[in-house]
C-alpha cells in the first residue's frame, strides 16, 4: 500500500487554556498525511415539483487511524484552516479515520 506516498500534509492544533480556563493560544497536536476529499451532506438530493436541490459539499480528510484527534481541533491543509466537526472510524476497524471538517 502506497498511502504514504500520496495525499496531502495536514497540521493539527488544539486550543490551550490557562489555569482559569481562558483561551491561551494553541499547541500542535501532530502532523498527518491523508487524502482531502469532499462529500455530500447527509440530506442528499431533494426532488420536488420545481426541480432538484443539492446539498453543499462537505470537506473531509481521510487518514490512517489515530486516537489523538478530537472534535473542535483545528486542521490546516495548504494554508486553509478547518475545524474538526466529526470523526468516523471507518468500519470500526481502527485502520482509517474519515474526518469531517468546516472552514474556519
Amino acid at each position: 500500500m502506497k498511502f504514504h506516498l500520496r495525499g496531502q500534509n495536514a497540521e493539527v492544533f488544539r486550543p490551550k487554556e490557562n489555569e482559569f480556563h481562558e483561551p491561551d493560544g494553541q499547541c500542535q497536536v501532530g502532523q498527518y498525511r491523508g487524502l482531502f476529499h469532499e462529500a455530500n451532506g447527509y440530506l442528499g438530493t431533494l426532488t420536488g415539483e420545481a426541480g432538484k436541490t443539492y446539498t453543499a459539499k462537505q470537506p473531509m480528510f481521510l487518514t490512517l487511524y489515530t486516537d489523538q484527534l478530537r472534535k473542535e481541533d483545528l486542521m490546516e491543509i495548504k494554508g486553509t484552516r478547518y475545524r474538526i466537526i466529526g470523526l468516523d472510524n471507518l468500519g470500526n476497524l481502527h485502520i482509517f479515520l474519515d474526518i469531517s471538517l468546516e472552514v474556519v
